[in-house]
């Protein structure tokens, strides 16, 4: 058997989780599914686990919790207990106990080298948010419009009667003893987003400039730019989104060639996006997260921060090239995407 890979993804026996893990592979799986693992899908065959993520700061934090178990990433540059591929270009770093493949249908798979690769493993859905995206949110009082369609992954499949829309939501164990089927999600389980936003940047001594019931804005100082950040929550649809605001609006009769360079670069990333605003020139990367059936963390808002900043200060040099700089748009999303970006001297 094979398992499905997306994005970033962190491989690791069964057997090693067994020996290493407290409370075995299993336990191990719980806690990726868990809403402060950030990954964004688990599975797993008979012999291996797969926990994916969006971003390299998610799976950074993941590798971390498995060393603190004894679990050893690399030793003499090669994989030992953990291999981390990309759904793109593979394992990051050899490893003789693994083999991959990208499907024609456009997925990427791998298995136990030695092995056949056989039927591969996966979630019902590839990602958990794609689920949520347009769902209805549950209020208290509404479990009579909805009904159970099932528990499976460790998530919970509900039907909303008045909609026919299906909601989906960490699956919650039942108490000991307990045989009566789970509660649909209500607002009682849905504390509000923006204290935990402002918390976040309390960590890291940011002090925002503008706040609301729903917006905050700041001025944050990268590492080439100064920039606004604007962070939105949406209780009701249970969404964070976070915007970075480039210094520069776009003239009029460069904003085409902008937009080429944003699509030419947008095409590369793998989480947020660049956009324009035609009406006005305004240049920004947003990044949002739907937490719906879950929980927002402090760790959540501060990849987000993290990925907005990182991509201004990564892509933002490109765009002004085709700006001020009479640079193609092919040649600065390539550059930009290539990592050929301008020193800091």
């Amino acid at each position: 058997m094979s398992i499905f890979i997306e994005s970033l993804t962190v491989v690791v026996r069964r057997l090693t989780l067994d020996v290493s893990w407290s409370g075995g592979s299993d336990a191990y799986l719980s806690t990726a599914l868990s809403a402060d693992s950030l990954a964004s899908l688990v599975c797993t065959d008979d012999v291996l686990t797969a926990v994916s993520f969006a971003s390299a700061v998610g799976c950074e934090v993941w590798l971390d919790r498995l060393a603190d178990c004894g679990i050893v990433h690399l030793g003499d540059e090669r994989s030992v207990d953990i291999v981390c591929i990309d759904e793109l270009s593979g394992p990051s770093t050899p490893c003789d106990w693994i083999e991959w493949r990208q499907s024609p249908d456009g997925f990427t798979y791998a298995w136990l080298a030695g092995t056949d690769p056989g039927e591969v493993v996966a979630p019902t859905m590839r990602r958990r948010e794609e689920a949520r995206w347009h769902a209805p949110r549950a209020e208290e009082g509404d479990s009579q419009h909805m009904i159970q369609l099932a528990s499976e992954n460790g998530l919970d499949y509900w039907l909303d009667l008045d909609t026919g829309r299906q909601i989906v939501a960490l699956a919650q164990p039942p108490a000991s003893g307990a045989s009566e089927q789970p509660s649909p999600p209500t607002s009682a389980d849905r504390p509000p987003l923006l204290p935990i936003v402002l918390e976040a940047m309390e960590c890291i001594e940011w002090r925002p400039e503008d706040v609301d019931d729903t917006t905050i804005f700041i001025r944050v100082r990268a590492r080439r730019f100064l920039f606004t950040l604007g962070i939105c929550v949406d209780d009701a649809a249970r969404t964070v989104a976070c915007y970075g605001l480039l210094p520069v609006q776009v003239d009029a009769g460069q904003r085409l060639k902008v937009a080429e360079a944003i699509v030419r670069i947008n095409q590369g990333l793998r989480i947020g996006c660049f956009d324009l605003d035609f009406d006005d020139g305004e240049v920004r990367f947003r990044v949002g997260c739907d937490v719906a059936g879950g929980a927002l963390t402090r760790q959540m808002a501060l990849t987000m921060f993290g990925a907005v900043s990182e991509a201004i200060d990564r892509y933002g040099p490109a765009l002004m090239s085709v700006i001020f700089g009479q640079v193609s748009p092919e040649d600065a999303a390539h550059k930009a995407l290539s990592g050929d970006t301008p020193s800091d001297d």
